[in-house]
């Protein structure tokens, strides 16, 4: 082969290897989760971590954030650039709280630098977390400060996060899970009250449609009304506020009993919390339990005395059934 010859032939093989070779086509390649994984796996790192920073994270879903923010910092570690690796561990953890490597799977040296960021990182996510949930309580916005004072928690629900029983994660991860109980119930409470106005809106737009009609018709003799379709029964034979046509209970006995524990009775007037009761066919209480809770010790209190009250049962068309209702006390 002549030195032209074997010339051509090199410049055939570059251009051949050009064309194969992940780095070549990654100008061409669609910028997307799986391209940047492609790069990944055929060890083209500074690519794949420039396409993973480029992508439009506004329209993947919490999923698809977490597997972007997984590749950068494996990226990252393969590159060296452990300097960057908390601030990408830190989105991770704030698109997906539960975050875990599968430790079969996975190098123990990944493993080892994620657990240690992870760590060096939760504190800051938490509390991050904790004030967006706060400020969502405070505008009443329940359903989601339920569900940021979950994410606290799961962050902080890790044996391997190092945190003392007295220490201020500890703390803050019981607030957390005392103002999701709160926040929970409140939502509940909202959805009762907008079932009921949507029932009063029904009813008085049913009302407008009658007058309407009979107006319309006054000079017709209207039919004879068909008797309504009864109401159906819950499915699991408990009637509430809610329910049409049935009577709630009256309260026979709903007294507080003796105060057990260290804390002293509370001053009068002071909340003690709301207890969710079934109260039976015979007016008595055969479940109870707090829905609201302002303290431990009420709770105790209020539990031992709800399940001793007694009521006149609800009736639904004359017939005692079975009623849930919420009770909240205050102190006497």
């Amino acid at each position: 082969m002549t030195r032209g010859h074997l010339g051509a032939a090199l410049v055939a093989l570059c251009l051949t290897f050009a064309a194969v070779h992940p780095r070549a086509q990654a100008p061409q390649m669609a910028g997307s989760l799986e391209a940047a994984k492609q790069l990944y796996a055929s060890a083209a790192y500074d690519d794949a971590l420039a396409m993973l920073t480029a992508l439009p994270t506004d329209t993947l879903d919490a999923g698809q954030l977490a597997s972007v923010h997984h590749y950068r910092m494996l990226c990252l570690l393969a590159l060296g650039r452990t300097a960057d690796i908390d601030a990408v561990v830190a989105a991770l953890l704030d698109a997906d709280p539960g975050f875990r490597l599968d430790e079969t799977g996975t190098a123990p040296r990944v493993v080892k630098v994620f657990v240690e960021a992870r760590q060096r990182v939760v504190p800051q996510v938490a509390r991050r977390r904790y004030e967006v949930a706060r400020r969502h309580y405070a505008r009443r916005d329940f359903a989601a400060a339920a569900a940021d004072f979950r994410v606290v928690r799961t962050l902080l629900d890790d044996p391997a996060q190092p945190s003392a029983p007295d220490s201020p994660l500890a703390e803050m991860a019981q607030l957390a899970a005392d103002f999701e109980e709160v926040s929970r119930v409140a939502v509940e409470q909202q959805v009762r009250a907008e079932r009921e106005r949507a029932a009063a809106r029904a009813a008085a737009a049913a009302r407008e449609a009658e007058r309407a009609a009979a107006a319309t018709a006054a000079a017709v003799p209207a039919p004879p009304p068909a008797a309504p379709a009864p109401a159906p029964a819950p499915p699991d034979g408990i009637y509430g506020p809610l329910d049409r046509g049935v009577v709630a209970p009256l309260v026979v006995d709903q007294e507080l009993r003796r105060w057990i524990g260290p804390m002293p009775p509370p001053t009068a007037g002071a909340p003690l919390g709301t207890v969710e009761v079934v109260i039976d066919e015979q007016g008595a209480v055969i479940a109870a339990r707090i829905a609201a809770s302002i303290n431990g010790f009420y709770d105790a209190v209020l539990l031992d005395s709800a399940r001793t009250w007694r009521y006149r049962p609800a009736t639904k068309d004359g017939r005692p059934v079975r009623f849930r209702r919420l009770v909240s006390l205050l102190a006497r």
